[in-house]
């Protein structure tokens, strides 16, 4: 950046980078105690990921705040939905796809499914929704699980093609 969009940035409230123009602007801003930069901090991708990431602390704070026990009078509720029997190729019963609905949560607040060991994040979206369907097929008695903020619900495959499909939580 030049120094005269140094200086004009520095006339509006923001302190200069350049030595020269803050040096001019040296009474207005004067040099804090504990100056630092980003490096100080381990630098932009490490503040990206302990900060804004996923597991950062302002995401946190904002996951925090955003932990409503109901939206609009909707409960919290997460329901797991079986789809048809899946058979491989000697026709033996191999498992079902599920997909996962939740309704009654915050807009953003973290969607955390695990599925056989494996966990996929999602966000929940602005309805206060979410539907995470996983491009697996669950495999018979194996358990899916899902956390938002607190909130957890899980259920198993069925064990047979024939047993009846239990809706809900």
């Amino acid at each position: 950046m030049s120094k005269d969009s140094q200086r004009a940035f520095a006339e509006y409230g923001f302190r200069p980078v350049n030595e020269e123009v803050a040096t001019e602007f040296s009474q207005q801003y004067p040099q804090p105690e504990y100056l630092f930069d980003i490096n100080y901090l381990g630098g932009w991708e490490t503040v990206d990921k302990t900060i804004f990431g996923a597991d950062g602390v302002w995401t946190q704070i904002v996951e925090e705040i955003a932990q409503p026990s109901s939206i609009s009078g909707v409960s919290r509720r997460i329901d797991f939905y079986w789809g048809e029997a899946k058979k491989d190729r000697n026709g033996n019963y191999i498992g079902r796809y599920v997909t996962v609905k939740g309704q009654g949560f915050k807009e953003y607040q973290r969607v955390l499914v695990t599925l056989m060991g494996d966990t996929y994040r999602d966000r929940v979206g602005s309805d206060g929704t979410f539907s995470e369907s996983p491009d697996l097929i669950v495999p018979p008695g194996k358990k899916v699980t899902v956390e938002v903020n607190g909130t957890t619900g899980s259920d198993k495959c069925p064990m047979t093609e024939k047993e009846l499909i239990k809706l809900g939580d």
